[in-house]
């Protein structure tokens, strides 16, 4: 039964009536456009909090001075304060935010630098060839892949993780339920994750393995002796080399807080998917947080390339391998 036939509506109400029908329609043909545009043209956001400095809440990652770990946002103006983020696709611009803490001293310049590689092979060079690890071998079982090193394997969290970094489906050698269970199982894999140990990077004809923390040149006894079973990660030293810079400045509505926009457009064909940040302030400073904020310009190029991306993990998810 339809009561509506039975409502009578002067003509006031009529008018009242129809314009809310047209409100109500244009607020969903906002929507849809609002949804469209978030989906098409994303923007990727990460935070670190020092307060909370082990959080795993934290997405921005490790921040330090070279190799020490700045866990109390204490940054001294003779010091570069190093952090990354881990973002594949293509973006446009990145938006770094620090919120100082209110008994900081305020600096009158800052500057920002970043570069595109992987984490690992941001890692400082060392000469330490003794006892280097086994190469990093790709196994399957049932539908999870992991990264075989030494006595551990570590799996991936997903096939989006594994091609970001760097490794080859073809490399993955299908192992049984006995081979799985004579591994201990290290920590999943995942977008911020670093190359285990193991992990052989080939830049320009020259070899690099990963080991606590560094990478190491391997000699060519050392790299035929390593019996690789996987292609190594193609990296590019003078991709890494490759830079953008961008000023600080005051927020005109809290001097607490410094900002600025970097591009990040030319990093679209680098290899990697970390973001190494060098920050350097004018003067001493404490930090109670960092919010970077990637964005994508509208234009066709990152439309095709996130319709690409969306297409890929649709594949990935309900078609497979």
């Amino acid at each position: 039964m339809d009561f509506a036939q039975e409502v009578k509506l002067d003509s006031k109400e009529k008018r009242i009536y129809i314009l809310l029908r047209a409100g109500l329609f244009i607020l969903f043909i906002a929507g849809a456009f609002y949804t469209a545009f978030v989906i098409l043209f994303p923007a990727q956001y990460f935070s670190f909090n020092f307060a909370n400095f082990n959080s795993t809440k934290n997405t921005v990652l490790r921040p330090r001075f070279d190799e020490n770990p700045a866990n109390r946002g204490n940054v001294p103006q003779n010091k570069s304060l190093y952090f990354d983020t881990a973002l594949p696709g293509n973006y446009s611009i990145a938006e770094i935010n620090f919120n100082l803490n209110k008994k900081s001293s305020l600096p009158v310049t800052g500057n920002i630098e970043v570069k595109k590689s992987y984490q690992a092979f941001f890692y400082s060079e060392s000469n330490d060839h003794t006892a280097l690890p086994q190469a990093v071998s790709l196994i399957s079982y049932a539908d999870s892949v992991y990264a075989a090193s030494g006595k551990f394997i570590y799996p991936f969290d997903s096939a989006i993780t594994f091609e970001a970094m760097g490794y080859n489906w073809t490399d993955v050698i299908p192992t049984s339920a006995d081979e799985i269970s004579a591994f201990e199982k290290g920590k999943l894999l995942t977008l911020f994750s670093a190359h285990p140990d193991g992990t052989v990077f080939i830049d320009n004809g020259n070899y690099f393995i990963i080991k606590d923390g560094k990478k190491i040149l391997l000699t060519q006894a050392e790299l035929s002796a390593m019996n690789m079973k996987i292609i190594p990660i193609a990296v590019s030293s003078s991709d890494s080399s490759i830079s953008e810079n961008c000023k600080l400045e005051k927020n005109f509505l809290n001097k607490k807080k410094y900002f600025c926009e970097i591009p990040v457009a030319k990093f679209k064909d680098l290899i990697g998917k970390d973001y190494e940040f060098k920050t350097d302030f004018s003067a001493d400073v404490k930090i109670d947080s960092i919010d970077v904020r990637f964005k994508q310009n509208i234009n066709l190029f990152n439309l095709k390339a996130t319709a690409g991306l969306i297409i890929t993990r649709i594949k990935n998810n309900y078609v497979g391998k």
